[in-house]
């Protein structure tokens, strides 16, 4: 049975990335490394040495140089928000080897929405009439082939990738939503304000080895769970570990061990906030 070995964490920043252009608050300026996120994403890989990228983050390119990533088999985008798509270019080089060793063209999965908006921002990749159709010179394109996939409100949808059964959920993000993801050991919640109590109620059910969990701030926001709110579901969803994840400069990676001894007691759940370039074993 195919199964998520290990989770690295390419970046754990909200949109902004940690230190923010032009702010200068004590996290911004913090000398503790730990402080310091690039955008969001990270990478998967199966106990058959399958690798699936979550999401291309604009810092992609520093990303794959930190951890010497040189090929893919899949790719997720959970939704099309810029600091979770605008990295997609740095894909080129890797599929350029794909093509090179003739093998197929890298898959990237994402809800039937977020294709849309893919393909009205990346009209270069997705549009085979862009240009009025002419061919491409110079340094080419992403060699992508796009696989939405039809998501319904409150219900899962299980899609396998890789050999690895993943189930798809809905979460709502501001006036949007975003994508997602359960397997049998691993769970993924990135960019929401609510996590629907069907959801809840399923994930609870497989007892989680590792719940990922958006955590942007202390107060209350209308597009991401702020810290409570993550504590919240955490003590609900009952998981043996949880990674706290898109933090802003509200959050210094101090205060949130701080928060975290306050709030959880030994016998609970074992609550880490997420650090950059973590490799985590499943």
């Amino acid at each position: 049975m195919t199964k998520i070995k290990t989770v690295t964490i390419l970046g754990s920043g909200t949109s902004t990335g940690i230190p923010m252009v032009g702010c200068y608050c004590a996290v911004c300026l913090s000398t503790d490394p730990r402080d310091r996120r690039l955008r969001s994403s990270i990478l998967l890989t199966t106990n058959d040495n399958k690798k699936i990228l979550i999401d291309t983050s604009p810092d992609l390119r520093q990303q794959c140089f930190a951890h010497k990533i040189e090929h893919l088999d899949a790719v997720i985008i959970t939704h099309g928000h810029a600091d979770h798509t605008h990295g997609i270019d740095e894909l080129r080089p890797l599929t350029y080897i794909r093509s090179f060793k003739k093998l197929p063209i890298l898959p990237l999965f994402c809800s039937k929405i977020c294709a849309g908006i893919l393909k009205q921002k990346f009209s270069y990749i997705f549009d085979s009439n862009y240009n009025n159709g002419l061919k491409i010179l110079g340094g080419g394109i992403p060699l992508l082939s796009l696989c939405p996939i039809k998501l319904e409100k409150r219900k899962w949808t299980e899609v396998k990738i890789c050999g690895l059964k993943i189930n798809f959920f809905l979460c709502p993000h501001g006036h949007g939503q975003s994508m997602s993801f359960a397997t049998s050991n691993f769970a993924y919640i990135v960019d929401c304000h609510q996590i629907p109590s069907s959801s809840v109620k399923l994930l609870k059910k497989k007892k989680l080895k590792m719940l990922m969990i958006d955590c942007l701030q202390k107060k209350v926001q209308n597009t991401h769970l702020t810290m409570q709110q993550s504590f919240d579901y955490i003590k609900e969803i009952r998981p043996k570990n949880a990674l706290l994840f898109h933090m802003n400069h509200d959050l210094s990676h101090q205060f949130l061990e701080d928060q975290i001894k306050k709030n959880f007691k030994k016998r609970d759940t074992k609550v880490v906030p997420a650090e950059d370039n973590t490799i985590i074993k499943l």
